[in-house]
């Protein structure tokens, strides 16, 4: 019950996500949407200070805006989606975390990785490829790995955020 009210209470912040501050799951830090929504910056939610900021540039090298932007708590992360791209990414929000290999990986052996550029370790990104396009995220209460990602047209998409890919599409509602 913990974690559904404190799920309630991460996508109550995320709504209008660019009016507001979102902050994360444990409460260190917070994300808000900056220069109209193209940068997102991370603040420590202690003394303010920014300690992170990106400029929202898609794959192709296409400056966009944030469309959405929430906390998942379970996963120790942000999630926004770019608008107007099929694209999500996730903020990691600990020091350990990747590394996230943008592109093809020839292999995940230890030591053997050979792959374009990866990110890894505090706010490193990992970048989930989408069919279309979502405006709006939220979070699925009980499963730590999927969030609903509804589109423009009003279809809600389930996305696996360990596989990194969409794995359902749910009837409306």
């Amino acid at each position: 019950m913990r974690l559904f009210v404190l799920a309630a209470v991460m996508l109550i912040a995320a709504t209008g996500a660019s009016r507001s501050d979102v902050p994360s799951g444990d409460g260190q830090w917070i994300a808000r949407l900056e220069n109209a929504g193209r940068s997102l910056a991370i603040a420590n939610a202690a003394t303010g200070v920014v300690t992170h900021i990106r400029t929202l540039e898609s794959r192709d090298h296409v400056i966009t805006r944030a469309a959405a932007l929430i906390a998942v708590p379970a996963r120790r992360s942000f999630l926004v989606a770019l608008d107007g791209v099929p694209e999500l990414w996730e903020i990691a929000l600990f020091p350990d975390a990747g590394p996230f290999h943008d592109g093809f990986v020839h292999s995940y052996e230890t030591g053997m990785e050979e792959s374009l550029p990866a990110e890894e370790g505090m706010f490193a990104r990992l970048r989930i490829v989408l069919d279309a396009p979502v405006a709006a995220l939220e979070p699925v209460a009980g499963k730590r790995y999927a969030v609903i990602g509804t589109r423009i047209d009003g279809t809600r998409v389930e996305i696996n955020l360990a596989a990194k890919r969409e794995v359902a599409v749910l009837p409306p509602g």
